[in-house]
């Protein structure tokens, strides 16, 4: 039940951007070099696994290009019954505008994750890919919605749904939340700090 009225927001994120794009102005513009800081709030279901955790998370992006960009993020996640998570990601990424204020994101990353429970002690590498649309629906509120999929060598794959938005408080200074539906769903808030 979750998924499905989660799954339905994202879909109506993507459907608010392509309905309320051409009505709008801005002060904020999409840029692609910034700073994320914030906490999340997941839940984990991998074989008999299924527990709750959060934690901080620290993501940035910088613009290499007028339409490429690196990217990497990091997450340390408690979870319930004793687990611990660390996840890292380090990226490329390239935008295509559709329109002068929504974008078409593509982006490939590395993944590594570190899991420990008790004196059980993993880790596994694997990669990363996602796709979303991201523009500005209305002054200063900015959505972006897709897909991602993380496969990893051992660990369980995970494909999700995305959405995110961000208000703009200034041209440089946001705040936000982000909603991940798929085996590791997440909720979370973040501050984004744009440069």
């Amino acid at each position: 039940m979750h998924k499905r009225i989660t799954s339905s927001l994202v879909t109506s994120t993507l459907a608010v951007i392509a309905i309320a794009l051409p009505m709008t102005t801005y002060s904020a513009t999409l840029s692609y070099t910034n700073v994320d800081l914030g906490v999340v709030s997941t839940e984990l279901e991998a074989g008999s696994v299924d527990v709750d955790g959060k934690g901080p998370f620290i993501r940035g992006s910088l613009a290499i290009t007028p339409r490429y960009f690196l990217f990497g993020e990091i997450a340390d996640i408690g979870y319930d019954r004793d687990y611990d998570s660390l996840s890292a990601i380090l990226g490329f990424g390239g935008h295509l505008p559709i329109t002068s204020m929504l974008d078409f994101v593509g982006k490939v990353g590395v993944v590594h994750q570190e899991i420990e429970s008790g004196p059980y002690d993993a880790d596994d590498n694997g990669i990363m890919l996602s796709a979303t649309a991201r523009g500005f629906v209305v002054q200063d509120l900015e959505l972006e919605g897709g897909l991602r999929h993380v496969q990893m060598s051992d660990f369980a794959n995970d494909t999700s749904l995305v959405a995110e938005g961000r208000y703009f408080f200034t041209p440089r200074l946001a705040g936000g939340v982000i909603v991940h539906v798929g085996d590791n769903s997440l909720v979370g808030v973040h501050v984004r700090f744009t440069f």
